[in-house]
């Protein structure tokens, strides 16, 4: 590896890798890597682990997976609430992540829609007892209470495969 003796002590230097539009997607030291092209030495006297601002081996990624840091050449510095607010609305908006939230909500409601519907049909039958029971006329009388879920289903439903044809189509 990448390493430099001074006075008994082991230095190694610390890289970065950054994305297209200079996020910081990696950091690491030489102890454990070896740069590839176009990596970013930033320190040369560094300690085994990489470091940022002090913290070894610092997550680079926020919870949502959104990157933190960007390198403008000559240092590293954080990326502001409202450039993570802009990669968040960019993915949010893109038609797949789009399609995959309806997806979502499509797999969510289809069992409210079918619990729903059985728990007007089969309400207050008695189990054991020759009571005569229309199905038909206890799922007509259902149709009110549930036909706002189906509804709502339907229109997630006809979202998502609009967006899929408007996908498929670009």
């Amino acid at each position: 590896m990448d390493e430099k003796i001074l006075d008994e002590q082991i230095f190694h230097k610390h890289y970065i890798r950054t994305d297209a539009k200079n996020r910081i997607i990696h950091g690491f030291s030489s102890a454990f890597e070896s740069p590839q092209d176009g990596d970013i030495l930033i320190n040369e006297n560094g300690g085994r682990h990489f470091e940022l601002g002090g913290v070894a081996n610092p997550p680079l990624r926020d919870n949502h997976g959104f990157l933190l840091y960007f390198w403008d050449g000559e240092k590293i510095l954080r990326r502001t609430d409202a450039e993570l607010a802009a990669d968040r609305q960019a993915i949010e908006a893109s038609p797949a992540a789009q399609i995959a939230r309806l997806d979502r909500e499509i797999t969510a409601g289809l069992p409210q829609v079918v619990a729903q519907i059985c728990s007007v049909v089969f309400a207050n039958i008695s189990p054991g007892k020759n009571e005569p029971v229309s199905v038909t006329n206890r799922f007509e009388s259902a149709i009110p209470a549930i036909s706002d879920e189906i509804l709502r289903w339907r229109q997630l439903v006809a979202e998502r495969d609009a967006l899929e044809r408007r996908k498929n189509n670009a």
